[in-house]
Parts: C-alpha cells; sequence; structure tokens
C-alpha cells in the first residue's frame, strides 16, 4: 500500500484529467469545465495555493506545501471522496464514474505506427474507430500526419540477440524502441522470449513462387513420342533383336558350310554393322533382306518385322500428339514437387522456417536445406534471372503481400505453389508488461467478428498493391502462345528425324541400292 501523499496525489490527477484532459464530447464537458473552475475557486479562496502548485497537480506534481496539501483536502471533501481526512475508496471511484462524460465513456486510442518500407510512406497504414455523438465513424491514419515515425530498416523483420538487442522490427521492440510492430509476425518462440504476443490478427499462409514450366525446346519433339520407360524397352528390344539375329545368322553360316562341305562365301554371314542396319530398318519402317531357307530365319525375322511395324506406328501417333499440344517442362505444383526440384528460394529473415524447424518430413527436410536468407537486391537479381523460387504469404482472404523483388516483367515467369508449405496465425508483438496488450487484444477479436478486416484488405489490395503482377502470377498457368495461334511447323521439329534419316541411307550403297549379303 503506497503513502497516503502517493494516494491522494494518483485520485486526484484522475478526477482533473477528468474535469480539464477531455476534449471530444461538448455539452457535458462543458458543465464538467464550469464545476471544476467552481471548486477551484472555492477552496483556493479558504486556502491560499499558487495557481502554479494547483496547475501542478494536473501533471501529477504534488508538492510537499501545506497550502497545497489543504486545497487537495477541499476539493477531495467537495467530491465526497474523503472525509474527515480520510479518504473513501469506493465513493471515490463512483464518483470518477459519475464524472465521465457520456460522449466519452468509452476510451478513444490512437494509433502509433512504425513503418519498414519506403513506399507505404503516403499509404494508410491503419484504420481506428472514433467515438462520435453521431455514429461510429472509421478513419485512416496517415504516416506523417498523425505521428506514426517511419524508418527504414534493411533487415526488415531482423533479429533478436541472445542479450535482448536486436534489429529490424522485432529489434526494436525487444529494445523498447517501439511500442508495437504489425507485420508479417507469427508465433515463433525465440522473439517471445523478449516479447510479448497479442492474439491472432489473421491467417497467413507461406507458399513458394517458383519459376513457370518453360516450353520444351523444339529438338526434344521427336524424343517426346515415348516416355523414358517406353524408350528404354525398345532400346532393350533393338539389343537382344541385334544379339538374336547375328547369332542365328552364325549358325546358319556353319550350317550351310556343314551341309555343302565346301567353302561358303562371306556373304552368307551376317556382320556385327549389317545386323545393325537390318534392326534399323525393321524400327523405322524401312525394307530389309530376309532370308527364308531355314525356318529359324523365317521365324526370327517375321518377329523382328511385327516389332518393328509395332514400334514404328507407335511412333508416328505419338509424335502426331507431341506436335499438336505444346510440351512444357514438368510443373512445380505441389509442395512435395517444389522438394524434389531441389532449387534454391530465398526468403527475408531465417524465422519463416521457425515453423518447420524440427519438421521430419523428408520434402519438408529438404526445403529447409534450399532456403536462403537475401537481400531485396539479390532477390531482384535471381528473379530476373529466374534461376530461384521466393517465399510469399497469402493473406486470409487471399490476397498475396507485396513482394519487393518484383517487376512487369519478372512476374511473367513465377506462378505460386497450389498449397501452403505452412500456415500460421499472424501477431502484433509488444514490448513485454505492456498494459495495453489485453485492451489491444479485445479490439482485434472485435474487428475480426465485424467482417472489416476483408473489406480492408480487398479495399487495400485494390487500390495500392501491384495489381499488373499479381494478375500475371494469378494467371500463370494459363499458358498462351504468340498471338493466340497454332505454332508453325519449323526445321527445328525436324533436326532428329533429319539424323534418323540419315541413319537409314546407309543402309544404301554408293550406288543407291540396298545392301546385300546374298540369296
Amino acid at each position: 500500500m503506497g503513502s497516503p501523499t502517493t494516494v491522494i496525489s494518483s485520485i486526484f490527477v484522475l478526477i482533473i484529467v477528468l474535469l480539464v484532459g477531455c476534449c471530444r464530447s461538448q455539452s457535458s464537458v462543458d458543465q464538467m469545465a464550469k464545476t471544476s473552475a467552481m471548486m477551484r475557486a472555492v477552496c483556493n479562496r479558504k486556502h491560499k495555493a499558487s495557481e502554479q502548485l494547483v496547475d501542478g497537480l494536473g501533471r501529477g506534481e504534488f508538492a510537499d506545501n501545506k497550502d497545497l496539501k489543504c486545497y487537495a483536502n477541499c476539493v477531495l471533501e467537495m467530491m465526497q471522496a474523503m472525509k474527515k481526512g480520510k479518504i473513501t475508496a469506493d465513493n471515490a471511484i463512483k464518483q470518477i464514474e459519475l464524472l465521465i462524460p457520456s460522449g466519452i465513456a468509452e476510451p478513444t486510442y490512437y494509433s502509433f505506427c512504425t513503418i519498414g518500407r519506403d513506399f507505404l510512406q503516403n499509404v494508410p497504414v491503419a484504420k481506428i474507430l472514433l467515438t462520435d455523438d453521431d455514429d461510429l465513424e472509421a478513419k485512416l491514419i496517415y504516416a506523417i500526419d498523425n505521428g506514426c515515425q517511419a524508418f527504414v530498416e534493411e533487415d526488415e523483420w531482423g533479429d533478436i540477440y541472445p542479450n535482448g538487442s536486436g534489429i529490424g522490427l522485432l529489434g526494436s521492440v525487444s529494445s523498447r524502441r517501439t511500442d508495437i510492430a504489425l507485420a508479417a509476425i507469427y508465433l515463433w518462440s525465440k522473439p517471445y522470449n523478449f516479447t510479448d504476443y497479442t492474439v491472432s490478427v489473421s491467417r497467413s499462409g507461406i507458399t513458394a513462387l517458383v519459376p513457370k514450366p518453360r516450353m520444351l525446346p523444339f529438338w526434344r519433339t521427336p524424343l517426346l513420342s515415348f516416355s523414358w520407360p517406353l524408350w528404354t524397352a525398345v532400346a532393350i528390344t533393338f539389343v537382344v533383336g541385334s544379339l538374336v539375329a547375328w547369332v542365328v545368322g552364325r549358325g546358319r553360316y556353319r550350317l550351310l558350310v556343314a551341309i555343302s562341305g565346301q567353302a561358303v562365301s562371306t556373304s552368307e554371314q551376317l556382320s556385327s554393322s549389317e545386323v545393325v542396319m537390318v534392326m534399323v530398318g525393321f524400327f523405322v519402317a524401312q525394307s530389309s533382306p530376309m532370308r527364308n531357307d531355314l525356318w529359324s530365319c523365317v521365324f526370327l525375322f517375321s518377329s523382328l518385322l511385327l516389332a518393328g511395324f509395332m514400334v514404328s506406328n507407335l511412333y508416328s501417333g505419338g509424335l502426331a500428339s507431341v506436335m499438336t499440344v505444346p510440351q512444357y517442362e514438368k510443373s512445380i505444383d505441389t509442395v512435395i514437387d517444389f522438394a524434389e526440384s531441389g532449387i534454391q528460394w530465398f526468403g527475408p529473415t531465417p524465422y519463416f522456417l521457425a515453423a518447420i524447424d524440427n519438421a521430419t518430413e523428408p520434402h519438408l527436410r529438404q526445403i529447409r536445406s534450399t532456403y536462403k536468407v537475401a537481400s531485396i537486391a539479390e532477390k531482384q537479381r535471381h528473379a530476373r534471372a529466374v534461376d530461384g523460387g521466393f517465399i510469399i504469404e497469402q493473406a486470409q482472404h487471399g490476397n498475396f503481400a507485396p513482394s519487393d523483388f518484383l517487376d512487369r516483367e519478372s512476374s511473367t515467369k513465377f506462378q505460386v505453389l497450389r498449397d501452403d508449405i505452412y500456415f500460421q496465425y499472424c501477431i502484433a508483438v509488444m514490448p513485454k508488461m505492456n498494459p495495453l496488450r489485453n485492451s489491444l487484444n479485445e479490439h482485434i477479436l472485435q474487428v475480426q467478428q465485424s467482417g472489416m478486416l476483408y473489406h480492408w484488405g480487398t479495399m487495400a489490395a485494390i487500390r495500392y498493391l501491384p495489381t499488373d503482377m499479381f494478375r500475371n502470377i494469378e494467371q500463370a498457368r494459363l499458358h498462351r502462345n504468340d498471338g493466340g495461334q497454332a505454332v508453325t511447323l519449323q526445321i527445328d521439329h525436324f533436326l532428329v528425324v533429319r539424323h534418323l534419316g540419315l541413319v537409314d541411307r546407309l543402309q544404301e550403297g554408293p550406288g543407291g541400292c540396298m545392301l546385300s549379303y546374298g540369296q
């Protein structure tokens, strides 16, 4: 319990503030001012306290002066807050409640803000509700005009050091240079050791901005007719068929030598190069010489002819399909696709990965290992080169957070993942033991229930966010070729086919005749 002087000073300051400091009501405040002047005149007539000492009471300065103490005793007795030299707390509280005018019964709070980005200095950054006699009026708080201190920190979110000091927004709050920080700050454990968190302001999903799939080069078009497993099966069939044809040819030659009992022309024997050319001819639907003097040869070459016929027709159908629909690289659509791609991605602070630091899922561990903290200039450089991904936040109602590393051209080269890497709840950060935290929590919950966040978020996105860039990102998966016209057939589409044609020409002799190894 404090001393009597302290108690009297506290109650007196509160009364003086109520009598003199209220300025947003009209008729009731005028009555309070008249009552205050009357009480001051009566008590000052009895006790000759100087005007300077009386004015000091309103500032909390209770001087050790006999006349001033008698003056304060007189005022408290007139307000029925003191009786026979003793303060009655219940009566004092009742008198204070009666003195509050109806127009300011609900206190008005003014917001002070810290702005961490220079392009927001002339943009409305907060809204408050002012209680008025007629209606509830929503007003905007602008940066320079209403006490908002604007500064630009290179580290933005920053970090907090073990001794409680730090840099950026978090460091300014932990070192009590800032009363409240509002940003994409989540329920991180490390800052909580030095700051207090409010209730959830909104939900924020953390996802990634990844490069769009680019159209495959034309020279790869003939290779896309088959999948890689099917190409493997075709290669195995080619190798096995060539080996069997060579073995059968060798066996046939020895059999002919044994039957005739004399030397047989070497043209009756298949060389390894001739076997390869025969197999290529089967696979590209070209004519090839076939032996029919032995049933084994007839059965073998009939099987190879059927296999070549199937491969040739399947390839033709696949090539027609590939050339009808434009082909792109594999798209990175999900978090697992993003992890499998192994691309490096960039963000402004290591705290963005605090939620998955202890994750055991393999894809989250892979994502965590490829994350790198980068400055704005470094992110802009990687965005122009399209050689990495970027962390991006999606607000509660679908709007994306501003991106300071994108421009109109680079925004056409990225797309957003279809799902979140993780999601968190945004909070406001305040210094420890801030007395306004409970009041702010109540106000946040009231705003959440009213639906104003959805309205403000939508209006702010329309007015202040670069809608052209975010439209490009939103429509990134709507692939359109130039001019909306079909892609004309070009010579690049036939590079591999031309090479296959050259191989086929090798089957012909210098005079244009098919190589033959006898009848």
